[in-house]
Protein backbone atom coordinates (compact mmCIF):
# COMPACT_ATOMS: atom_id res chain seq x y z
CA UNK A 1 0.00 0.00 0.00
CA UNK A 2 1.03 3.60 -0.48
CA UNK A 3 0.09 6.76 1.39
CA UNK A 4 0.49 10.35 0.23
CA UNK A 5 2.62 12.43 2.60
CA UNK A 6 0.91 15.83 2.54
CA UNK A 7 2.24 19.03 4.09
CA UNK A 8 -1.00 20.85 3.22
CA UNK A 9 -3.33 18.58 5.14
CA UNK A 10 -4.12 18.97 8.82
CA UNK A 11 -5.73 15.53 9.19
CA UNK A 12 -4.90 11.91 8.39
CA UNK A 13 -7.46 10.15 6.17
CA UNK A 14 -7.95 6.49 5.28
CA UNK A 15 -10.63 4.08 4.21
CA UNK A 16 -9.72 1.96 7.29
CA UNK A 17 -10.99 -1.12 5.47
CA UNK A 18 -9.82 -4.67 5.68
CA UNK A 19 -9.73 -5.28 9.39
CA UNK A 20 -7.79 -2.22 10.46
CA UNK A 21 -7.22 -2.20 14.21
CA UNK A 22 -7.90 1.18 15.81
CA UNK A 23 -6.59 2.28 19.17
CA UNK A 24 -8.44 5.07 21.02
CA UNK A 25 -11.38 4.83 18.62
CA UNK A 26 -13.84 7.73 18.63
CA UNK A 27 -16.93 6.50 16.73
CA UNK A 28 -18.72 9.87 16.83
CA UNK A 29 -15.88 11.97 15.37
CA UNK A 30 -17.08 13.49 12.10
CA UNK A 31 -15.22 15.07 9.22
CA UNK A 32 -16.17 16.75 5.95
CA UNK A 33 -13.51 16.78 3.24
CA UNK A 34 -13.65 19.10 0.25
CA UNK A 35 -11.62 18.13 -2.80
CA UNK A 36 -9.98 20.41 -5.34
CA UNK A 37 -12.80 19.71 -7.81
CA UNK A 38 -15.30 21.07 -5.24
CA UNK A 39 -16.76 17.66 -4.45
CA UNK A 40 -17.12 16.82 -0.78
CA UNK A 41 -17.18 13.64 1.28
CA UNK A 42 -18.16 12.95 4.86
CA UNK A 43 -16.51 10.53 7.20
CA UNK A 44 -17.29 9.29 10.66
CA UNK A 45 -14.99 7.75 13.25
CA UNK A 46 -11.31 8.16 13.95
CA UNK A 47 -8.57 6.44 15.85
CA UNK A 48 -4.88 5.66 16.01
CA UNK A 49 -3.44 3.04 13.67
CA UNK A 50 -0.02 1.47 13.41
CA UNK A 51 1.56 0.99 10.00
CA UNK A 52 4.79 -0.79 9.08
CA UNK A 53 7.32 1.03 6.95
CA UNK A 54 10.78 -0.01 5.82
CA UNK A 55 13.73 1.86 7.29
CA UNK A 56 17.02 2.69 5.54
CA UNK A 57 18.55 -0.64 6.64
CA UNK A 58 15.65 -2.63 5.17
CA UNK A 59 14.05 -3.41 8.55
CA UNK A 60 10.28 -3.32 8.97
CA UNK A 61 9.51 -0.73 11.65
CA UNK A 62 6.23 0.52 13.16
CA UNK A 63 4.95 4.06 12.65
CA UNK A 64 2.15 5.32 14.89
CA UNK A 65 -0.44 7.45 13.06
CA UNK A 66 -2.87 9.12 15.43
CA UNK A 67 -6.28 10.62 14.74
CA UNK A 68 -6.85 8.86 11.42
CA UNK A 69 -10.30 9.81 10.15
CA UNK A 70 -12.34 7.12 8.47
CA UNK A 71 -13.31 8.16 4.95
CA UNK A 72 -15.09 5.29 3.21
CA UNK A 73 -14.18 4.88 -0.44
CA UNK A 74 -10.89 6.76 -0.19
CA UNK A 75 -8.49 5.24 -2.71
CA UNK A 76 -5.29 6.24 -0.90
CA UNK A 77 -4.31 7.05 2.65
CA UNK A 78 -3.39 10.68 3.31
CA UNK A 79 -0.75 11.35 5.97
CA UNK A 80 -0.61 14.85 7.45
CA UNK A 81 2.93 16.11 8.02
CA UNK A 82 1.76 18.53 10.74
CA UNK A 83 -0.18 15.93 12.72
CA UNK A 84 2.68 13.42 12.56
CA UNK A 85 5.23 16.09 13.52
CA UNK A 86 3.06 16.99 16.52
CA UNK A 87 3.61 13.51 17.98
CA UNK A 88 7.40 13.58 17.60
CA UNK A 89 8.18 12.60 14.01
CA UNK A 90 10.71 14.61 11.99
CA UNK A 91 10.45 15.13 8.23
CA UNK A 92 13.37 15.61 5.84
CA UNK A 93 13.00 16.53 2.18
CA UNK A 94 16.15 16.83 0.04
CA UNK A 95 16.98 16.37 -3.64
CA UNK A 96 18.78 13.10 -2.95
CA UNK A 97 16.21 11.47 -0.65
CA UNK A 98 13.31 12.20 1.67
CA UNK A 99 12.37 10.44 4.88
CA UNK A 100 10.58 10.54 8.19
CA UNK A 101 12.51 10.01 11.41
CA UNK A 102 10.28 8.34 14.00
CA UNK A 103 10.44 9.15 17.72
CA UNK A 104 12.34 5.83 18.08
CA UNK A 105 15.03 7.06 15.67
CA UNK A 106 14.11 4.95 12.63
CA UNK A 107 14.39 6.62 9.22
CA UNK A 108 11.67 5.54 6.80
CA UNK A 109 12.23 6.57 3.19
CA UNK A 110 9.61 8.31 1.05
CA UNK A 111 9.32 7.78 -2.68
CA UNK A 112 9.03 10.85 -4.90
CA UNK A 113 6.66 10.16 -7.77
CA UNK A 114 4.54 12.45 -9.90
CA UNK A 115 5.39 15.49 -7.78
CA UNK A 116 4.13 13.80 -4.61
CA UNK A 117 5.86 12.06 -1.72
CA UNK A 118 4.64 8.54 -0.98
CA UNK A 119 5.18 6.23 1.96
CA UNK A 120 5.03 2.50 1.20
CA UNK A 121 3.46 0.74 4.17
CA UNK A 122 1.60 -2.30 5.42
CA UNK A 123 -1.16 -2.23 7.97
CA UNK A 124 -0.13 -3.51 11.37
CA UNK A 125 -2.37 -5.80 13.36
CA UNK A 126 -0.86 -5.57 16.86
CA UNK A 127 2.77 -4.44 16.71
CA UNK A 128 3.18 -4.27 20.48
CA UNK A 129 2.55 -8.00 20.66
CA UNK A 130 4.20 -9.26 17.48
CA UNK A 131 6.97 -6.69 16.91
CA UNK A 132 7.89 -7.71 13.38
CA UNK A 133 7.45 -11.47 13.78
CA UNK A 134 3.86 -11.57 12.58
CA UNK A 135 2.78 -15.14 12.00
CA UNK A 136 -0.53 -15.15 10.20
CA UNK A 137 -3.23 -14.57 12.84
CA UNK A 138 -6.19 -12.52 11.74
CA UNK A 139 -7.10 -9.20 13.34
CA UNK A 140 -10.04 -10.84 15.05
CA UNK A 141 -7.81 -13.44 16.75
CA UNK A 142 -5.37 -10.79 17.93
CA UNK A 143 -8.13 -8.70 19.50
CA UNK A 144 -9.63 -11.35 21.74
CA UNK A 145 -9.44 -10.11 25.30
CA UNK A 146 -8.40 -6.55 24.44
CA UNK A 147 -10.74 -3.82 25.68
CA UNK A 148 -9.08 -0.69 24.30
CA UNK A 149 -8.98 -1.82 20.64
CA UNK A 150 -11.73 -1.72 18.05
CA UNK A 151 -12.02 -3.85 14.95
CA UNK A 152 -13.66 -2.33 11.91
CA UNK A 153 -15.07 -5.27 9.94
CA UNK A 154 -15.16 -4.80 6.18
CA UNK A 155 -13.50 -7.99 4.96
CA UNK A 156 -11.44 -10.85 6.32
CA UNK A 157 -7.74 -10.00 6.07
CA UNK A 158 -4.84 -12.18 7.07
CA UNK A 159 -1.24 -10.99 6.99
CA UNK A 160 1.76 -13.22 6.92
CA UNK A 161 5.44 -12.59 7.32
CA UNK A 162 7.34 -14.64 4.76
CA UNK A 163 10.54 -15.39 6.62
CA UNK A 164 12.95 -17.87 5.09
Amino acid sequence: MKAIVDSGSTVNLSDLAGGTVLYDYEPDAKIRVKALNNSSSRGQGRGTIIVWGTDVQGLRVPLRVSRVHRLDGSTVMLLSVSSLAAIGNEFHFTRQRSWIKTPDGHEIIFEHEGGLYWLRWKRAIDPSKYSGNYSGQSSEQVLRGKRNLYYIIFQDVKMTNNVS
